[in-house]
């Protein structure tokens, strides 16, 4: 996949703060979860990339959706550095989740797939 960065916008702090805000939406359908959960991932940290766009790049129409390894290699392109992490079977959702304030708060998102690789999300902070 070729260098995605170029297609990012970056939003000023504060001055963009109110129309990253405003950009978050609900997925158009049940195909583009990893899109939204990229998009709103990349809003977290003040950047955009319009959905379609995403849903281009991933393939949505063609997969019916977005395998991991497709998303991974997009983010990437991007300039972003994804890593696999997975909960300790025992550890609570809460502290797990806490655990990772530090890096939410540098912009970082999670992007857990649940319902068995069906449905995409994205986790991460908010601050203004």
């Amino acid at each position: 996949m070729k260098d995605l960065s170029q297609l990012l916008t970056a939003h000023a702090y504060p001055a963009g703060l109110d129309r990253i805000r405003r950009s978050f939406a609900r997925q158009p359908d049940c195909q583009t979860c990893g899109a939204a959960a990229i998009r709103h991932g990349l809003l977290l940290g003040g950047l955009t990339m319009p959905t379609a766009t995403l849903e281009a790049i991933l393939g949505i129409r063609d997969h019916e959706g977005t395998p991991p390894d497709v998303l991974r290699i997009c983010l990437q392109s991007m300039g972003l550095q994804p890593a696999l992490l997975r909960k300790p079977a025992r550890q609570k959702t809460a502290a797990f989740l806490d655990s990772l304030a530090t890096e939410f708060a540098r912009g970082a998102f999670l992007l857990p797939c649940v319902r068995n690789a069906e449905h995409w999300v994205c986790v991460g902070g908010w601050h203004e």
